[in-house]
């Protein structure tokens, strides 16, 4: 008996229908290797499975499992049921093989049974190579094919969703969103502008979160808004779906919103950059200001809107108070500051505010819900329609490995979305986040009073800006510590 091989079996699966442990192709490939290995005479000593996994990949869980299996040196055989399914990288297949064999062992196909002979076993591993490359191509070209058709090739944008005929559909929600993006952009906002008004509108963004400028500046950038359809940074159908808006604002905005803006460079510090707003809604920034009185530091605050010059949509900031001296806003910051935090509310007139608007709250929440359940159910019906084609055999198993890929990223993504939307918060939420409060805000007194350069991390944790009106400034508090304290 000491003489008799031991076997393991090796089976990988690139897409998985269902769960990895009912894989029906990685159970057939299992049954026909132990199969053979009872006919060889061999002792089956194991079996190693990856569903879910590219053959071209030189780490896999399974794979690197057996390796080691092998390397332990108590394995003759190794089997699959294909070369393609051991290896579909020529370089990687011929460098495991030889480790496998220094270690002793060798790889026995159940259906290829000339792999002993190098050279067809090379030719069959140079054409599972080509035919992963192949694949690539197809899908690459079916992409390209179905943009050419008019038809939005991966999932749908923010504000659209897909129709039965697979073009592009208006989703009214978000779409109302877009519209609000360029009408504000074509007055001649920029993207701080529209970013601070709809987060200040607590208007979720497509993942659930709060604006960036990135995220506004990725979507205006996309023509898909201006119903055209493109492909790999070229747009390739024109007119293709319904627009949400104008082609030709759009047109107009992307040739002028490409343009930089201009801020000027300064070496002035100070603990209040970062914090300090124009009334317009414009972030103010430091600038050097050499027109000043004798002594007096030459910098200024400066709205942003007022240094952007050379653009089309540029235009001087009509509010007053365009730019003020760096001294009088951090002393009027810090006269503010005290007034604003010297007194909070207490947890039950600030539960009492949060009842009030707890009904819109709710209605909010249970939308973006609903939105993210009619998202999920579109890419489950997606996934199913693309399972049917692959069961067909209209497209191949690499293929429907992707683009099942995509759509089980997307799931889960959505998942995580719905785990992370906030529940409406109970009074015990509200008396721990006041004694939070509290305590920071006592830390900004003491600190406002002695020492005004080590603000910066306790107004990022109350989430809080000055906003200079042009005579005097106010002070907003973010959306959650607005409640505890008392208006002006």
């Amino acid at each position: 008996m000491s003489d008799t091989k031991r076997a393991v079996i090796y089976a990988r699966q690139s897409i998985t229908r269902g769960e990895p442990d009912q894989s029906l192709s990685i159970e057939m490939q299992v049954r026909e290797c132990s199969e053979y290995i009872v006919r060889q005479g061999w002792v089956h000593a194991g079996t190693f499975t990856d569903p879910d996994t590219k053959g071209w990949k030189a780490s896999r869980p399974g794979f690197d499992a057996m390796l080691d299996r092998v390397r332990a040196g108590d394995v003759h055989q190794v089997v699959v049921y294909k070369l393609s399914r051991f290896s579909r990288d020529l370089v990687m297949q011929e460098t495991v093989l030889r480790e496998i064999n220094d270690a002793g062992a060798t790889l026995a196909s159940v259906t290829e049974p000339y792999l002993s002979t190098p050279m067809i076993r090379q030719i069959l591993g140079a054409v599972n190579e080509e035919h992963r490359r192949t694949l690539h191509d197809f899908a690459v070209a079916s992409y390209a094919a179905r943009a050419r058709r008019g038809l939005h090739h991966s999932a749908p944008p923010y504000g659209y969703r897909s129709g039965q005929d697979g073009k592009l559909v208006i989703e009214e929600s978000e779409a109302e969103v877009i519209r609000e993006m360029f009408a504000m952009a074509f007055g001649g906002a920029g993207l701080a502008k529209i970013c601070y008004a709809l987060n200040r509108k607590k208007i979720p963004s497509p993942k659930g979160t709060v604006w960036n400028h990135a995220t506004i500046r990725r979507l205006m950038a996309n023509p898909v808004y201006a119903g055209h359809i493109r492909f790999k940074g070229e747009i390739v159908v024109r007119n293709a779906h319904e627009a949400i808006v104008n082609p030709d604002e759009w047109e107009r905005w992307r040739k002028s919103g490409k343009r930089s803006v201009r801020i000027h460079s300064h070496t002035a510090t100070s603990w209040t950059n970062g914090y300090v707003y124009h009334t317009c809604g414009e972030r103010m920034y430091l600038t050097s200001w050499p027109k000043v009185p004798e002594g007096m530091p030459p910098y200024r605050y400066k709205c942003r809107q007022m240094s952007q010059v050379g653009t089309v949509t540029a235009t001087r900031c009509s509010h007053h108070g365009g730019s003020v001296y760096l001294h009088i806003v951090e002393r009027e910051f810090v006269r503010k500051l005290i007034a604003a935090i010297s007194t909070l509310v207490t947890p039950d007139e600030v539960m009492s505010r949060i009842e009030a608007r707890s009904i819109m709250s709710e209605k909010e929440r249970a939308r973006h819900l609903a939105k993210l359940e009619r998202r999920r159910t579109d890419i489950i019906a997606k996934r199913n329609r693309l399972l049917d084609l692959a069961l067909a055999g209209r497209i191949d198993d690499e293929v429907f490995s992707e683009r099942d890929g995509q759509f089980r990223d997307a799931l889960q993504d959505i998942d995580a979305e719905i785990r992370e939307t906030p529940d409406v918060q109970t009074m015990d939420q509200i008396v721990e986040l006041h004694g939070q409060i509290s305590s920071v805000t006592s830390a900004v007194l003491a600190v406002a009073r002695s020492a005004p350069e080590e603000l910066p991390p306790l107004l990022h944790d109350l989430d809080l800006r000055f906003v200079w009106s042009g005579s005097t400034g106010t002070i907003e508090f973010g959306e959650m510590t607005r409640d505890f304290f008392v208006s002006e």
